[in-house]
């Protein structure tokens, strides 16, 4: 599986990479700031495909949900996993194919139970 993580915070990517290195093989992880270079790896890359999106519900001028929106009219097959501290957006999430909701104040404890 190819997975992806996109987040405006590069603390938050070095967590990530720490943390999911005991789950992910950092090759099979694409780390992005702004969904511009997420869709462009997506288009140009269709034979090494990412198959999970660990997405922040709100990026620095750009929402979470329409980059979901986006990618599942790009591959419905892609899942989004949303990375959030806002309970009231999941609502929004409906009809996307998305995983599951991570909160961060308890983001090591869900990744540990989405990995497992």
């Amino acid at each position: 599986m190819k997975f992806a993580l996109l987040d405006d915070q590069k603390t938050f990517h070095e967590e990530f990479k720490t943390y999911s290195s005991k789950y992910l093989n950092s090759a099979n992880c694409n780390f992005y700031y702004d969904s511009k270079s997420l869709f462009i790896d997506i288009e140009e890359k269709n034979n090494n495909k990412i198959d999970v999106v660990f997405l922040d519900i709100e990026l620095d001028g750009e929402s979470g949900i329409d980059i979901a929106k986006k990618l599942y009219h790009v591959d419905q097959s892609i899942v989004v996993v949303f990375l959030t501290n806002k309970n009231h957006m999941v609502y929004e999430a409906f009809g996307l194919n998305v995983l599951k909701f991570i909160y961060n104040p308890s983001f090591y404890s869900q990744v540990d139970s989405l990995f497992h």
